[in-house]
């Protein structure tokens, strides 16, 4: 195993807001370890109750240890996370077999976090790997951990010689 050691954007190199017809448009162009440049870019509809959010991360070759990740801290208490995986909807924990891996799952289309009263919903359709509650990877949980409502986007890893050179 080797020590993980996680660094997020170092500098915003360029931020705009934009007033658009239906809405209003952020973009941040960014600096970050490992990567030629990081693109934030929020559309923010006026009649409706979504956001709409593309990251681009241009990453730089790398033969280490590495992966990316999106942390997504919903302020939900004792969110239940729920995701969508092979055209089935899976509450995690609670639809999972003993013995099954909770410390990342894989998502086809959405994750949802929600209590009675409030509720999030992250598409995702080009990172299909997500954890709950936090940086959960090689912890071998037997059961998930607290409902925080964080939820964080795995967006790519080299860990393994699928779609990326392996470390």
């Amino acid at each position: 195993a080797w020590p993980a050691q996680r660094q997020g954007i170092t500098r915003v190199v360029s931020q705009t807001v934009r007033r658009e017809p239906a809405g209003s448009r952020l973009v941040q162009e960014c600096e970050a370890p490992g990567t030629a440049g990081v693109r934030l870019e929020a559309y923010l509809p006026d009649d409706q109750p979504w956001v709409d959010l593309t990251v681009t991360v241009v990453k730089e070759w790398q033969i280490q240890p590495e992966a990316c990740y999106l942390a997504f801290p919903f302020r939900i208490a004792a969110a239940q996370p729920s995701y969508e995986t092979a055209t089935a909807v899976v509450r995690h924990d609670a639809d999972q077999l003993p013995e099954a891996n909770r410390d990342f799952v894989t998502v086809q289309n959405w994750v949802d976090l929600a209590n009675a009263e409030h509720g999030a919903t992250v598409v995702t359709l080009d990172a299909p790997l997500a954890m709950f509650g936090g940086f959960n990877f090689g912890r071998q949980q037997r059961q998930a951990g607290g409902k925080s409502g964080l939820f964080v986007s795995w967006l790519m890893n080299n860990y393994w010689d699928t779609n990326y050179a392996s470390a």
